[in-house]
C-alpha cells in the first residue's frame, strides 16, 4: 500500500483489537460515514494491509497443554524450502521460521500431552532433510499476540 494516513491507522487498530466491530462502530468511534470507512477497509484488504479476519481460540481449553519450541538443523541446500514445506502440513505445527544463526528453523508446535509431542517429533525427524532437533518446553507464556506494532506517522 503507497499512501497510509492517520485514519487508516485507526482503523487498522480498532480492527486488530475486535475483528468482529462494525463497520457502523468504526464508523462511529472515527466520526466518519459508513460508506467511507467501508471502501477504506476494502482499499486496505486488497493492498493486502489486511490478510484475513480470524477467531482466536484458547488452546489449552480446546486440550492443547503443551507448547513447544523446535530448533531444526536440516542438510537443506540454501534457498530450499522442501523442509518447510513438509513441515506446513502438521496441523500440530503452528508457525514454521526459517532463521538465521545456529538453525535454520524454530517451530512453534501446540499438541496435548508428552505421547502426542513424541509422535509429532518422530515424523519430524523421519524427513531425510532433518539432520537435529532441540525441543524446548514452553512452561507458562506471559505475552503471546498476533498484533502489529503500527509506527505512528
Amino acid at each position: 500500500m503507497s499512501i497510509m494516513d492517520k485514519i487508516d491507522r485507526q482503523i487498522l487498530e480498532i480492527l486488530q483489537q475486535d475483528g468482529k466491530v462494525s463497520n457502523a462502530e468504526i464508523s462511529r468511534r472515527l466520526g466518519m460515514v459508513p460508506s467511507a470507512v467501508l471502501e477504506r477497509v476494502r482499499r486496505l484488504e486488497r493492498s493486502g494491509c489486511i490478510e484475513r479476519y480470524e477467531v482466536r481460540l484458547n488452546p489449552r481449553q480446546l486440550g492443547l497443554k503443551l507448547t513447544v519450541l523446535v530448533a531444526l538443523d536440516t542438510v537443506e541446500p540454501v534457498n530450499q524450502h522442501a523442509v518447510a514445506d513438509a513441515l506446513s502440513g502438521f496441523p500440530e505445527i503452528q508457525e514454521i521460521h526459517e532463521v538465521a544463526g545456529s538453525s535454520d528453523y524454530i517451530l512453534k508446535i501446540r499438541v496435548a500431552d508428552t505421547d502426542e509431542l513424541s509422535h509429532v517429533m518422530r515424523r519430524i525427524g523421519a524427513l531425510p532433510e532433518v539432520r537435529r532437533a532441540r525441543t524446548t518446553l514452553i512452561l507458562n507464556t506471559y505475552k503471546e499476540t498476533s498484533s502489529v506494532r503500527l509506527k505512528p506517522l
